[in-house]
């Protein structure tokens, strides 16, 4: 891979996780999900985890908005997993929050 074609695949990576968060945050009834690329990285998972669901969080978003993604997201990042044993650090970092979430 070129290194221009890197410098864009990582560009739109970050793009469409900034995007997702923003919407998150601003509670949109409709968000837009990375693509699965994307949603099995390690680092993509644990940038997830702690701007959006970390217990961390000031101002969190209201429960049943968070189960409602979070649901969502968990079956992606799970639909995106080829390799399990590198690629399960989102719900290691949930179940702190939700013990009850495996």
């Amino acid at each position: 891979m070129s290194t221009m074609a890197r410098t864009t695949q990582i560009k739109r990576k970050h793009m469409q996780i900034a995007r997702f968060c923003r919407q998150y945050l601003q509670l949109e009834p409709v968000v837009d999900f990375p693509d699965g690329e994307y949603l099995c990285d390690a680092f993509v998972q644990e940038t997830l985890y702690e701007q959006l669901f970390s217990q961390d969080i000031k101002n969190p978003a209201p429960v049943r908005y968070q189960l409602r993604v979070l649901k969502e997201l968990v079956k992606r990042i799970e639909a995106s997993i080829e390799d399990w044993d590198r690629h399960v650090s989102f719900c290691n970092c949930l179940s702190s929050v939700w013990p009850g979430i495996q």
